[in-house]
């Protein structure tokens, strides 16, 4: 029987780039992150610390907001936020707010 143990003394990088899942949430959560950083040229400077990246799909980002009042906030931002993201990644049609607070 074979062990399927993933071998020691790997980088935590190498690992999750030789996962086919693991590098696919790695690549989500990179481009997230890089549409955050196009889009917080857009966000009021106030709403910057209450709002982080959630997750990407095939069209639609996710924004979290810490607070209701973050969330109706960021939510009359967010023709502004959709076109600096789409200026980013063109395959983004839709930025979704959710309520979250931080972790």
């Amino acid at each position: 029987m074979t062990s399927t143990r993933p071998k020691l003394g790997r980088s935590l990088a190498a690992a999750l780039e030789d996962s086919a899942t693991l590098s696919g949430l790695l690549a989500g959560h990179r481009r997230s992150h890089a549409c955050f950083e196009a889009a917080r040229s857009a966000l009021p400077p106030t709403l910057l610390t209450q709002v982080r990246p959630g997750p990407i799909d095939a069209s639609a980002w996710t924004l979290f907001a810490a607070t209701n009042a973050a969330a109706a906030k960021l939510r009359h931002c967010l023709p502004r936020v959709l076109e600096a993201a789409r200026a980013h990644d063109a395959q983004i049609v839709e930025v979704r707010v959710k309520v979250a607070p931080p972790a």
